[in-house]
């Protein structure tokens, strides 16, 4: 069966593309071996929900039945909660998308916003499939957007039409001028919307990552189940040889690479490496699953044999 990148444009979000991933939800649930799920780990799920069965108490999210409040943990701890039962194949989804500037930048494939947006739309799907109820925030240099999580395929096409619209606003260059400052800002308010128990897919070239940023990851995955979704192009994990010079621009600018000058190969090589070493040294943290996802790759061959659910 043909999947909607196959005709989608590489430069563009389109939304009728996003909505024709549905037909391919099922792509999630197709067995795989243990071997295939050794990119990101292995994620079992656990449900919980309106069974017969008391599981624990959680704090209320928007949407709760108001039923469910358990008054006697509310009254001591000064905040309203809830019973949670086993069994109850529900709970709020965020997907937080990066729009960047340096998500609008590819040398093949699909520029990384794009094949970002793909990726979650298929999720999206699939969460719908699973009874979930889906919500999430985009954020670029300068703002971010946030849609509550809402259940069924409505929710998915508001979320959607936000991912599309926030996408095409941030497509127009806008400097972003401390990567690492964004990325902080975007942790921390992940944190306050993202309530414990919480599924939450970030997508993003994680620019700006480093060490000091590592403990916001952390704390996220204290309470939620967390998938980081490495976006890149295959230029930043190694500068093609050959020999000349490179043009490249970020929409602004406009700068010429020596492509024959060793010192940039190993400069190119070795952040890309210390990123990805990062990434990979949260994914050893209980809850934090790395996926690792190329502009020229097919974002339905990348989650047929990723186990991200089971």
């Amino acid at each position: 069966m043909t999947t909607p990148e196959a005709h989608a444009p590489a430069t563009r979000v389109e939304l009728a593309d996003l909505v024709a991933w549905q037909a391919h939800a099922g792509l999630l649930h197709r067995p795989v071996s243990s071997q295939a799920a050794s990119g990101i780990g292995s994620h079992q799920s656990r449900f919980r929900g309106q069974g017969m069965e008391f599981d624990e108490v959680r704090m209320y999210q928007a949407g709760d039945d108001v039923s469910r409040i358990d008054w006697r943990v509310t009254a001591r701890t000064q905040q309203t909660h809830v019973k949670l039962f086993r069994e109850e194949r529900e709970r709020p989804v965020l997907q937080c998308m990066d729009y960047r500037p340096a998500m609008f930048f590819a040398t093949r494939g699909r520029l990384k916003a794009v094949q970002a947006t793909h990726l979650a739309a298929l999720l999206c799907w699939a969460v719908v499939k699973r009874g979930d109820r889906l919500g999430g925030v985009v954020f670029s240099s300068r703002t971010h957007h946030e849609v509550r999580p809402a259940r069924g395929r409505h929710g998915v096409l508001r979320w959607l039409q936000q991912c599309v619209a926030a996408s095409h606003h941030a497509a127009v260059r806008q400097p972003e001028h401390d990567a690492a400052d964004n990325l902080g800002r975007m942790l921390i308010r992940l944190r306050y919307l993202a309530r414990p128990g919480t599924t939450l897919m970030l997508f993003s070239d994680f620019r700006g990552l480093n060490e000091e940023l590592l403990p916001q990851f952390r704390l996220l995955a204290r309470h939620c189940e967390c998938l980081l979704c490495h976006i890149y192009d295959p230029l930043e994990c190694q500068l093609p040889e050959v020999e000349g010079w490179l043009a490249a621009s970020d929409g602004q600018r406009r700068v010429h690479l020596d492509m024959g000058d060793p010192r940039l190969q190993v400069q190119v090589a070795t952040h890309f490496s210390a990123r990805q070493a990062m990434l990979e040294t949260l994914a050893e943290q209980p809850r934090l699953h790395l996926l690792r996802v190329p502009t020229d790759a097919a974002v339905a061959d990348i989650v047929a044999h990723a186990r991200l659910w089971t």
